[in-house]
């Protein structure tokens, strides 16, 4: 899925479902809040300060599940914003996994790439080589 922040939430832009009979439907169009699965933790990373606070604030009044998780997920988002990218386990759904990878430009990240899927089928190892190929080629330091 490639995502994009829009209006306080995450939008989906573009999607490419699977063609085995277990998959995620999740249409072009859909949204997601701020701060919910690896996509809308990373969202919420590269927003602004202000934005940071200002929709958790409005999430936690009217969703006490977000609220009592709050804390923890503003103590991740600075590593978040760090490494690029986030996952998630049943966050948003029951038995789904889900890895996300920020598009940046410069320091900001406009579009978050999301695989997801039932975590049942995604071992540990492919979900390392989801992670990888997400975030693609990194440079190397020559000593």
């Amino acid at each position: 899925m490639l995502m994009q922040a829009y209006g306080g939430s995450a939008i989906c832009i573009e999607n490419i479902e699977s063609t085995r009979p277990v998959r995620l439907s999740f249409e072009s169009g859909h949204t997601l809040p701020p701060g919910n699965g690896a996509t809308g933790k990373l969202l919420l990373a590269y927003m602004t300060e202000r934005e940071r606070t200002a929709l958790p604030d409005e999430r936690s009044a009217i969703d006490p599940e977000f609220a009592s998780r709050r804390e923890a997920l503003e103590k991740d988002l600075p590593q978040i914003a760090k490494q690029g990218w986030a996952t998630s386990h049943a966050e948003i759904e029951e038995g789904v996994w889900a890895c996300a990878a920020a598009i940046r430009v410069g320091e900001k990240a406009p579009g978050v790439l999301t695989v997801a899927g039932p975590a049942f089928r995604i071992s540990e190892k492919t979900r390392a080589e989801v992670r990888d190929r997400l975030l693609g080629p990194r440079p190397t330091s020559h000593s």
